[in-house]
């Protein structure tokens, strides 16, 4: 950001200069108008190579460069997450997002592999917007039902607070910077509470998500998740401007029926790929401790159910504990005709 401030104060000055030595120009007597504008209108565009720079040159490729380019895509998860990328997981109140989110994230930490999908192991950067209190809980009950994992070992870091990227991402590009942190991966949770512009504005979200691109996906080359809630009226898409999905690179939507402790994850968009086969997770009620009142602490911990045979056991276990979802009620009609 320094940086920065320091090459638009150059730019600034070189522009003052090259005004100022076109005010001469054309105040000079004894020369036709057309040369004196031919030569202002070099002095400008010397000014304005001086602020781009070689580096901002657009790039140009040959057919060999750009087919390399296209077989080298990287996956933080294979075939799910691109390494360098911009994506959303979203979906309505309580169908468990901040949870699938979180379980990501640590295997990701962990270097584990998620969904059965090879993950590159590194540092995870979790901004908790709504506050870190919660979260470490459930953190802390996600290492307990692994008993072979600690958290000590996990690579990740926490802002537990709201800030608005559009305008402050680079205060935690210094933050991150101060401890020695690059991330390969991102999380925003959410992205109402770290986005100050109108949700149906296309032109802020696309400045948002600019922004996020610039100071976190092009500087530490990673992945950012940004976890959002869906429309109010269609449950099948994010919530805000058509843009949204438009900049995204991937987005997931998670969907959950009625009282169900069982959430479906579902690819809606894929740009580096294909889109995957639907996938399940089941929550599940992590014991923590006591409060000093003896009420127990706990949390819910989201695992992935990897075969059908773990989907229907869980479906049923859910149907006997008078959770069913619409679904099993669907295919109790069917299954009388």
């Amino acid at each position: 950001r320094y940086a920065e401030i320091v090459a638009d104060r150059f730019a600034e000055r070189a522009l003052i200069a090259g005004c100022d030595e076109a005010r001469k120009i054309s105040a000079e007597q004894g020369s036709t108008l057309t040369d004196r504008m031919e030569r202002i209108a070099s002095v400008l565009a010397r000014v304005e190579q001086q602020r781009k720079g070689l580096g901002c040159r657009v790039p140009m490729m040959k057919l060999d460069a750009l087919r390399q380019a296209s077989q080298s895509i990287r996956w933080l998860v294979k075939h799910v997450v691109p390494a360098e990328s911009i994506g959303m997981l979203f979906g309505g109140s309580g169908t468990f997002k901040s949870f699938i989110a979180i379980d990501m994230a640590l295997h990701v930490a962990h270097g584990l592999p998620w969904m059965g999908r090879r993950t590159d192991k590194g540092p995870v950067l979790y901004i908790a917007a709504e506050g870190g209190a919660g979260l470490w809980n459930r953190i802390d009950a996600w290492h307990r039902a692994r008993p072979g994992l600690r958290w000590q070992d996990a690579d990740l870091f926490v802002v537990p607070a709201a800030i608005a990227l559009t305008a402050d991402a680079w205060r935690v590009v210094d933050a991150a910077q101060a401890v020695g942190a690059t991330p390969m991966m991102v999380v925003v949770d959410t992205l109402s509470q770290t986005y100050a512009g109108e949700e149906n504005s296309a032109n802020e979200m696309a400045a948002y998500l600019r922004e996020l691109g610039l100071r976190f996906r092009q500087l530490w080359q990673c992945a950012v998740m940004l976890i959002h809630h869906s429309g109010h009226q269609a449950t099948e898409r994010p919530r805000g401007s058509s843009a949204i999905r438009g900049n995204l690179d991937w987005m997931f939507g998670v969907h959950r029926d009625e009282l169900e402790m069982l959430a479906t994850l579902a690819c809606q968009k894929q740009k580096d790929g294909e889109l995957f086969d639907d996938a399940t997770f089941q929550l599940s009620v992590g014991q923590l401790g006591k409060e000093d009142d003896g009420d127990d602490i706990t949390s819910l911990v989201a695992r992935h159910l990897s075969t059908q045979d773990e989907i229907n056991r869980a479906a049923q276990a859910e149907a006997e504990a008078g959770r069913g979802g619409r679904d099993q009620k669907l295919m109790a009609l069917v299954d009388n005709g």
